[in-house]
């Protein structure tokens, strides 16, 4: 027993090193994506007007931030005594993993980053998989409102997409998400009002994502409104999609700008659309460094203690 504690007291001690290590790790993985898109993304800034760019990097921390919200609902459920810098921390740190090569960093990163809080490893990764599942159902619902048009204008198909959405659907009702938790052992299904008021919060992170996309269009001096937004929406939940399926590559790189391109395209001309691809990564990316940055400083001293 002695032995034990000795070496998690070792681990905890080198803790922090690994924690640098990965943060490190992430910025020059993020940095690597955009070094080959690099002219590609100058030529797309030149054709943006900076108010509508700026905007849409606000929109962008506003879908980012609706979706830590969206997951706090799930893990205050667990534990209502958990403070917003813990959970900040978990969810905001964690997420920049996702610009690593394979899809399992974000869930690891929380994992570690919740030990401060004095959360399970299990029941941070249970909460996050719950509410990438609500986050699936909810774009897949936008995806079946909005799309079928749009979709019938490519060249092939995506009937697969369209079949795994709804298999996630299905995964949402709640005897399969007791099964989940039950499994991993922990109490962690919250009540039908704290799963809708999630899947509420995620509608609103895709939402904040469409009008992130208009704002761009817009700045590029295309005329759309208010009233598409639910389109904007589901193109963007779509895409999204798509890399989550291609997880092995590093946040979805490569899958999620094909597909959006790919729908765009049906909207308006093709160089407009791949530019708005190109910014939309862009922009996304620096709202989940700026998030993490942020979360990093703000609780320094508290993680510190």
């Amino acid at each position: 027993m002695i032995r034990i504690e000795s070496i998690r007291q070792r681990f905890a001690r080198w803790a922090w090193l690994a924690r640098a290590v990965f943060l490190a790790a992430a910025c020059i993985a993020a940095f690597a994506l955009f070094s080959r898109e690099g002219a590609n993304i100058v030529k797309a800034l030149a054709l943006i007007q900076p108010y509508h760019a700026a905007l849409a990097f606000v929109l962008s921390i506003g879908h980012i931030f609706a979706s830590y919200l969206a997951w706090r609902v799930i893990i205050a459920w667990h534990d209502p005594q958990l403070t917003g810098g813990n959970t900040a921390r978990v969810f905001f740190l964690g997420q920049i993993g996702k610009y690593l090569p394979g899809g399992i960093w974000p869930f690891l990163a929380s994992a570690e980053f919740g030990r401060d809080a004095g959360l399970k490893s299990r029941t941070t990764m249970v909460s996050l998989v719950l509410a990438l599942l609500i986050n699936l159902g909810s774009g897949g619902i936008l995806c079946a409102i909005a799309l079928p048009q749009a979709l019938l204008q490519l060249p092939v198909g995506p009937l697969w997409l369209l079949a795994a959405i709804a298999a996630t659907a299905i995964l949402l009702h709640p005897a399969f998400i007791r099964k989940i938790t039950g499994v991993a052992g922990i109490d962690l299904t919250p009540a039908s009002g704290k799963m809708f008021g999630a899947g509420i919060l995620s509608v609103i992170t895709w939402l904040f994502a469409g009008l992130h996309l208009i704002i761009l269009a817009r700045g590029m001096g295309m005329d759309f409104h208010a009233i598409d937004l639910i389109l904007f929406a589901a193109i963007y939940a779509f895409a999204w999609i798509a890399g989550f399926v291609f997880m092995i590559a590093p946040a979805g790189l490569g899958a999620r700008e094909a597909a959006m391109i790919a729908l765009l395209a049906t909207q308006m001309p093709l160089a407009e659309a791949t530019a708005i691809a190109l910014l939309s990564r862009l922009l996304m990316t620096l709202a989940d460094f700026t998030l993490a940055g942020a979360t990093l400083a703000l609780t320094r001293n508290r993680a510190a203690r």
